[in-house]
């Protein structure tokens, strides 16, 4: 009886362990998919907002404004005054220069 117990809980043990090593390889597959969509889809972003500001490379605070402003009429999104934009900004903008660089 003991050693039934035994067997089925080694043979239990190994089912979780094979299931818990192909899960994980799926996820962490599916991870690296969402990761580099994201690293893309940022710099699509960036590169479209940069054109906007064909003035100065980088994004200007005027565009940066102006996506806040429109991302802040989604019902979805938390709405942001002109001090919370301003406060992101500045922190963006670590050379001080008035524009943000990829």
């Amino acid at each position: 009886l003991v050693c039934l117990f035994l067997s089925n809980f080694l043979f239990l043990n190994l089912i979780l362990a094979m299931v818990f090593e192909t899960y994980s390889k799926k996820f962490s597959k599916t991870m690296k998919g969402v990761f580099a969509n994201r690293e893309k889809s940022i710099s699509q972003v960036y590169q479209i907002l940069d054109d906007w500001s064909p003035d100065e490379p980088g994004i200007t605070k005027s565009t940066f404004q102006a996506l806040t402003a429109a991302y802040s009429e989604s019902p979805m999104a938390p709405k942001l005054d002109s001090k919370d934009v301003q406060y992101i900004f500045l922190h963006l903008d670590k050379e001080d220069r008035g524009t943000l660089d990829e």
